[in-house]
Formats: C-alpha cells, structure tokens, sequence
C-alpha cells in the first residue's frame, strides 16, 4: 500500500490503492466498525454507504475516505484518500497508522494465493522514425512519460487458465482483447516458465483491470504484459526480477518503459532506454477513441507515404530527442514542453483516420498548449498548464463531443500491490 499525492484534490492530500482476495462487503463491514480494529485511534464513522464508500472523521480534523469496489463476487478494489492534516509529520504519521489498518485488514480477510501488481500507461512526448532495423523494425527515438492512469493485474493460482477483466474499459476488452495464449499476460508467464519450470501460467486466472483506450497508442497492453510479469514472479516466488528487464524486451518494444517508468528516452525500437532525472509533474488531457489503430498498419503508412515522396525509408540518419525537450522536461516548463512535441507517426495515423484531425482540433480550441496523435494513435494528448487547466481542458472536450481524461505524470512503474 503506497501513498501518492493526489492531484484529484484543490487540498493537499494522499491516495493510496490496495486489492483484497475477498467480496467488497466483507471489506466494508470491518472497515464500517472502527472500535473492532485494534487500533490507538479509534475514528468516526461520518458516513457510509454500503458497501462501496466509508468517510472516517480523526477528532475533527484528519479525515479518511474509503472507496470500495468490486471487480468480481470474490477480489475488491480499496481506495484510500487522507485529507486534513496540519503539517507534514502529522501526514506522515496518519499514512503509516493507515499501513497498519492494512495490515489488520489482511490478517482479517485472510489470503489466497494470488498477486496483485500495476503499470503505467505512457504518453510519447516525442517520436522520431528513422531506418529499417535488421530485425523489421524501425529504429526509433521517443521520450516517454509514464501517468497515473494505471492498469491492474491480478494473477491467482486456480488451477486452470483464463482471462477476465474489470475496469472503465472492461466491457470493449471483452470483444477486442484476446483471452487465449496470445494475450501478452499470457505470454509474459511462458516467458517466466523458460527461466523457472516452477512458473506455471496454465494453472493462472488472470483479471485485468483496464483504466488504459484499448489499441490507442498508450501501451496499455505493454502495461498488462509488465504488470503480469511481476505478478507472477512473486506469485510463484520465481526470484527473476533481475531478468526482468530482459524479459521485458523480447515481449514488445514498450514494455521495457512500462516496467520503468518516470521519464525516458527510448532509441533501438524502443526498448533501449535513458532516464531522464526529473520530479516534474505535467499534466495531460487524452481523448480515446471507440476505433482501436494497428501500430504495424500506421508505421506501413507512413513507409508509403515517405516513399510517395522520393524517400529512402532504408537510409534515413538516426532519429534523436532535442536536447532542448529534454531540458524543459527536467524544469518542468510545460510551455517549452509544448514547443517540442512532435511525432513522426501522426502523419500516417491521420491518413488512415482523418476524422482524428477534428479532436487535435478540437483540443487546441479547449486551450490545449499542444496536441497531437500519441504513439501510433489514435488517442490524442493535449499538454495542460496545470491540474486546473487540465480538467477545464478535458470538461470543455467533453461538452464538445470529445469524452476525456485528465491524468498527470508519474515517477512509479511497475510495482507489487498487494
């Protein structure tokens, strides 16, 4: 259970997510009688509404609100959001008090033999294409950022192999998502059994909870892929993690970024990456669209429409990320941000949908300091100011026809939740 800063919120606050293998109305119930925790401070309960959401009351001051939901009979998602403290210490003391209500929690639930873990979706800043790579690839230059906008995997050992989803995106998974073995989380186990035979995926139900436009250009799959790999190496106590990254790699070209996070460079076809030290947050508004882009289908456009206009796609000289980009990301200018964000596939993205110009349209009109195709689309990122100017963004987009989300940048990448 790690707390974040929570930009949803105008008052400092933190926010924590953890994920139990039991129904959301267990979890309400023991969380709705404060006197049963065993705990120094004893809150208030200020409101309840069963079973999805508890407001807690600190003697009048430090508040906890609880939301719970579920993703199936039996696994629930936990939300905490801490608001009211006075400085920093008390912060910091009520989020380790909030650790040991976890705990109390897990020791009370009991446990299954099942993992949780998360990954971030990615925005590309920038994205060069350059020369054929002998592998059938392009060799690229990208600057990813990670996001708060994250996806879930949960692996549990059940004896027989299957995929289910949750999630804002649950239902358009269900007939664009593949639930065989050519799912990446699927392939992400396989890939685990070749270094350790004790990792066994056939005997694995995976749920995926996806917040991450499904084909979008977000690496929301790269996301699931990373997330399963971790999860499975702990459920199976594999001791991989150093071959991770390796792993990672072979699965697709984003999911290197997907288990790092923060900020990077990315060259090779992607997978090749250089941190970028920086603490800075951007804030992002990204419009899904219902129609998914194939990446292989936009790069294949772009090579016709660079060689319908007298270019060598195999000679083209090796793409690299502005010094100058780099610079303004470090210091967080998102103005300067914006003055160098560019991306090579968009060309070939709007060819092959050319109602997507009307959305980067529609973003510039709603104050956008910058927007364009992320990756090979066809969501399209707007850079904001800040968070106010973001939700004002996403809510004029929204009145406009174009449905959006507000998210900001993340410095976490794959992580264990449970």
């Amino acid at each position: 259970m790690i707390f974040e800063k929570d930009f949803r919120q105008v008052s400092s606050a933190s926010v924590a997510t953890t994920y139990f293998s039991t129904s959301a109305a267990r979890v309400f119930n023991i969380l709705n009688d404060p006197s049963s925790w065993g705990q120094i401070r004893t809150p208030r309960v200020a409101s309840a509404s069963s079973p999805s959401k508890i407001v807690l009351n600190f003697d009048g001051v430090e508040r906890a609100t609880v939301s719970i939901s579920s993703w199936r009979t039996d696994f629930c998602q936990l939300e905490v959001v801490l608001d009211g403290f006075p400085d920093g210490l008390a912060k910091s003391e009520f989020e380790s008090y909030w650790l040991e209500i976890w705990k109390m929690l897990v020791r009370r639930v009991g446990s299954r033999s099942s993992a949780v873990a998360s990954s971030p979706a990615k925005v590309n800043v920038y994205f060069a294409v350059g020369a054929f790579l002998k592998n059938s690839f392009h060799e690229v230059a990208s600057c990813y950022q990670a996001l708060s906008l994250r996806e879930v995997v949960s692996v549990e050992l059940e004896g027989k192999f299957s995929i289910g989803f949750a999630g804002p995106f649950a239902e358009s998974s269900k007939h664009l998502v593949p639930t065989d073995d050519t799912n990446l989380v699927y392939k992400a186990g396989l890939a685990l059994k070749n270094l350790n035979a004790a990792v066994l995926p056939e005997l694995v139900s995976f749920v995926i909870h996806k917040s991450v436009p499904i084909a979008g250009g977000m690496a929301g799959g790269s996301a699931d892929a990373a997330a399963a790999l971790l999860a499975l190496n702990h459920l199976f106590e594999a001791d991989l993690v150093p071959q991770l990254p390796v792993v990672a790699a072979e699965l697709g070209s984003d999911v290197p970024f997907s288990m790092q996070g923060g900020t990077a460079i990315g060259t090779g076809r992607g997978e090749n990456l250089s941190k970028i030290e920086t603490n800075a947050i951007l804030h992002w508004v990204l419009t899904p669209s219902q129609l998914g882009l194939s990446t292989p289908d936009v790069y294949r456009k772009l090579d016709i429409m660079r060689t319908e206009l007298g270019v060598d796609v195999s000679t083209l000289r090796k793409p690299e990320v502005p010094l100058e980009l780099v610079a303004a990301l470090v210091s967080g200018d998102a103005m300067e941000v914006a003055n160098y964000m560019h991306n090579d596939l968009e060309i070939a993205a709007l060819a092959l949908r050319p109602e997507l110009a009307a959305t980067i349209y529609a973003g510039t009109k709603a104050g956008a300091l910058k927007s364009m195709v992320s990756g090979s689309g066809p969501t399209i990122a707007h850079l904001a100011k800040n968070r106010i100017h973001a939700e004002q963004i996403a809510n004029r987009l929204a009145g406009a026809g174009f449905p959006s989300i507000a998210t900001h940048t993340s410095v976490s990448g794959t992580r264990l939740e449970n």
